[in-house]
């Protein structure tokens, strides 16, 4: 039911019992969407951990984008042979607080993600918040942007 069927079951007077039953199917579908998606990060939080290029390739779509707590951006083909060559070692710890939207085939997931690891030989260990950005595309989520900000 869209906003202009909504609008025309209220002005013609849809008993709210009816209106109700629309309403939580919607909601029930949408929850349904929430934990999609929120699966579909815990999969790359598990990839990340176990430093897994096939698991991560499942994740991350091909025009992923990640825009580092230094303002770098970094594409998947980057990401993967950062990873292959341990250039970044990832450990992924926590991951908490999370707020989800979705809009329709959208979802974006905001959380605190605490890690141990490093880039280039620099330490990176600590508490990020993150924004996750996943689309639905044929039937499956994908993450199609990531960004991190170093809480201090």
């Amino acid at each position: 039911m869209n906003a202009t069927q909504l609008t025309t079951s209220i002005s013609a007077g849809a008993s709210p019992v009816a209106l109700g039953r629309t309403l939580l199917r919607r909601t029930a579908h949408f929850i349904d969407s929430e934990q999609e998606a929120m699966a579909k990060l815990y999969e790359l939080i598990d990839g990340l951990a176990r430093s897994d290029l096939a698991a991560l390739d499942s994740v991350w779509a091909n025009e992923w984008v990640f825009s580092g707590a230094d303002g770098s951006l970094s594409n998947k083909e980057q990401a993967m042979e950062s990873i292959k060559t341990g250039v970044l070692v990832y450990q992924p710890q926590k991951y908490e607080n999370t707020l989800i939207h979705v809009y329709g085939r959208t979802a974006v997931i905001v959380g605190i993600f605490t890690i141990k690891g490093s880039l280039q030989g620099q330490d990176i260990s600590g508490r990020y918040r993150s924004t996750d950005v996943l689309i639905k595309r044929e039937g499956r989520w994908w993450v199609v942007a990531e960004q991190n900000t170093l809480m201090r």
